[in-house]
């Protein structure tokens, strides 16, 4: 799970408050990250991005077989 800091400085708080470290990250944007783990151990993340992400394409809408007139015929549906 990964959580965005509004600043920079909430991430040196966070890592000053929890002994933990702000490291650099570099991919796909720059900027830092502290890490740690949540009580049940899953990893947790909390960054503060230079930058906005790339968007991610568009996919069609999927084709559905509704009522009488099925536009899929004899092929899968995948929804991914």
């Amino acid at each position: 799970m990964t959580f965005r800091a509004a600043e920079a400085a909430d991430l040196h708080t966070l890592a000053r408050k929890t002994d933990l470290r702000v490291e650099p990250i570099r991919d796909p944007v720059d900027g830092f990250v502290v890490r740690t783990h949540d009580p049940s151990g899953f990893p947790v993340s909390v960054v503060h991005l230079g930058g906005e992400l790339p968007g991610l394409p568009e996919k069609p809408p999927h084709s559905m077989n509704f009522g009488r007139d099925p536009v899929r015929i004899n092929s899968t549906a995948i929804f991914r």
